[in-house]
């Protein structure tokens, strides 16, 4: 534990960045193994306490709805593939059509409201944001148009899911506005959160912005692990 520590120390306050991502997966190598966890390219973690008749929710899903079709494959899952993006409507529908009712596009995005938001659409990159401010929207060529924005418990209701196996939240820079108001409601029927935080892609956001989300999650009864201080994985204790 002591030399945990140590090395936790020297991460954040001596070495350079290039180096936080090796030394973390160094001091989690152990926990990683004890609780059973699985990976998935690029960045995805989960543990495998799901089967096929799961639900999914897969939040910003992107074009090609990767984690999703993992998930489909190995389990026979349903997942849910939440993403306002006008360009991904094909591609998202030649999934829907490949998978066979085993995954659903559902064209909204997420926030901590029930209303319309302005959403803001990258040409150059694959993901836009409910935020002006995100790096991409700043740097590249930008169209924008309204979408209907739910919050995660209207989501679950409206799906008519009595429980939800695993959510992916994926939304560039929107889950701190959705999670700075998460209560144990927010989550009350979901037993694994994966997200990946984007303080990297904003000047307003830093890692004490990601860590206060992560301590919110954790004190309303999660678990969490993390190999980078970007992707984390929040679960409840009695899965593991």
């Amino acid at each position: 534990m002591i030399r945990k520590v140590l090395i936790r120390l020297f991460l954040f306050v001596k070495y350079p960045n290039q180096f936080r991502e090796e030394i973390i997966k160094y001091c989690t190598r152990g926990k990683a193994k004890s609780i059973g966890l699985h990976n998935y390219p690029p960045n995805y973690i989960y543990l495998d306490t799901i089967n096929k008749d799961s639900k999914v929710l897969d939040i910003g899903c992107g074009f090609k709805a990767e984690f999703s079709c993992h998930l489909i494959e190995k389990y026979g899952l349903k997942s849910y593939g939440i993403d306002p993006t006008r360009k991904h409507r094909v591609y998202l529908k030649q999934i829907e059509e490949k998978y066979a009712g085993l995954f659903k596009h559902v064209e909204i995005a997420i926030s901590k409201n029930n209303s319309e938001l302005t959403f803001y659409e990258t040409q150059e990159n694959e993901s836009g944001s409910l935020l002006s401010d995100h790096q991409n929207i700043i740097n590249d060529t930008v169209i924008s148009y309204p979408v209907v924005s739910k919050n995660i418990q209207t989501l679950i209701a409206d799906l008519g899911l009595n429980q939800v196996s695993l959510i992916k939240i994926d939304i560039e820079g929107a889950e701190y506005g959705l999670l700075d108001v998460v209560t144990a409601d927010t989550f009350n029927k979901v037993e694994q959160i994966f997200i990946e935080f984007h303080h990297h892609a904003f000047k307003k956001y830093k890692r004490k912005h990601t860590r206060r989300i992560v301590r919110k999650i954790e004190n309303i009864g999660y678990s969490s692990f993390t190999r980078d201080g970007n992707n984390y994985l929040f679960y409840l204790p009695e899965l593991t």
